[in-house]
């Protein structure tokens, strides 16, 4: 069942990573690593990474000793090059590390183009909000205006009935335009 396990992990197309560790977790050596492990990340059994000696080893070792600590699987972003990797690292019930490497980079793409589409269609939801605020407030001027300069000329209680909704349009409108 072992050896039908490893043939398994053996051909998995993600870098699937087996760790011996020493319980001060100052270093951590890759006991074995899948063929896609090897290819993709260059990791090699008897690989060592010491904690300092790189960024990435520290994310290693911090992910191991969460790990560890918690006693659930943990997850890290971990970028490499061009590739923007999941780093999950999971402690078996024979107390042994195995890490897994998730390719995330289409995704983290995705995200920022989304991102930046956004920021596009924000900009433009403002600018649009704006042109559209500038003819209400002249609508809003001139009914002022109007009320102010010519106020008494419009005693009939339909006159000053009318200018109400047209202020009440326009204030309609600007709650329409700020909850776009």
């Amino acid at each position: 069942r072992r050896n039908a396990i490893r043939t398994m992990i053996a051909h998995l197309p993600i870098p699937v990573v087996v760790w011996n560790y020493m319980p001060d977790l100052q270093h951590l050596v890759v006991a074995e690593a899948n063929t896609c492990a090897r290819q993709t990340l260059g990791f090699a059994p008897g690989l060592r990474i010491d904690a300092g000696s790189s960024a990435l080893g520290d994310v290693f070792l911090a992910n191991a000793r969460a790990c560890l600590e918690a006693t659930a699987p943990c997850a890290q972003p971990l970028v490499l090059g061009n590739l923007s990797l999941e780093h999950t690292i999971t402690l078996t019930p024979e107390g042994t590390l195995v890490s897994t490497f998730t390719d995330v980079t289409r995704y983290t793409q995705e995200i920022r183009d989304l991102e930046e589409s956004t920021a596009i269609l924000e900009l433009f939801a403002s600018n649009v909000a704006h042109d559209l605020r500038e003819p209400l407030r002249m609508v809003s001027q001139w009914v002022f205006a109007l009320e102010e300069d010519y106020g008494q000329a419009l005693s009939e209680p339909a006159a000053k009935e009318m200018l109400g909704y047209i202020l009440d349009g326009t204030s309609r409108m600007n709650r329409l335009i700020d909850s776009m």
